[in-house]
């Protein structure tokens, strides 16, 4: 729950499979750490992404917000998503008017997974990158399909786009 004093920004910053020494590498990112409140003793409450973010996102954990079950459907193990009766981050950020955003690479958590919920604007790249890798693997396509980069560099120019929109207001920004 959020504090009685409500701050402007909430920015989400996910890196997955990060060591933590490895922050120590990107200056620009700690210099924005200095004026940041940092959770420097978090620790996953999975072994893996779904259910990990999904407790992040929802405050729940594992397995009460619902992601990561597997479902054996003969041969294939899928895993379910987060629980639609179970209220997320973003939900309750848009209830108190935040403008939201999320641009993901990866694809646990992406729209299949239900990490869309309450975000007013969601670029789900593992999408993207999967349709456009399919369609460049076709004969010509991939003369008229350019490669969809999952990169940082594209995911800063998702986020740069998006930013003047939230100027104005409050926002909530997932990384």
């Amino acid at each position: 729950r959020l504090g009685a004093e409500t701050p402007r920004g909430v920015l989400l910053l996910s890196l997955d499979t990060v060591r933590g020494d490895a922050l120590d590498k990107m200056p620009r990112l700690q210099a924005r750490l200095q004026s940041a409140t940092v959770f420097s003793k978090a620790r996953a409450t999975s072994s893996w992404t779904l259910p990990s973010m999904a407790t992040v996102h929802t405050g729940l954990a594992y397995p009460a917000h619902g992601a990561g079950q597997p479902v054996h459907s003969g041969a294939v193990v899928v895993h379910t998503g987060l629980d639609p009766d179970k209220p997320v981050l973003a939900e309750d950020l848009a209830e108190r008017g935040f403008i939201t955003a999320a641009v993901t690479t990866n694809p646990f958590n992406g729209q299949r997974y239900g990490f869309h919920r309450g975000f007013d604007r969601f670029v789900d790249l593992s999408r993207h990158s999967l349709r456009r890798h399919a369609l460049r693997r076709a004969s010509l396509a991939r003369v008229v399909v350019p490669a969809l980069s999952d990169r940082g560099d594209f995911v800063t120019e998702q986020v740069l786009e998006w930013l003047p929109l939230a100027a104005e207001g409050r926002f909530f920004l997932w990384a």
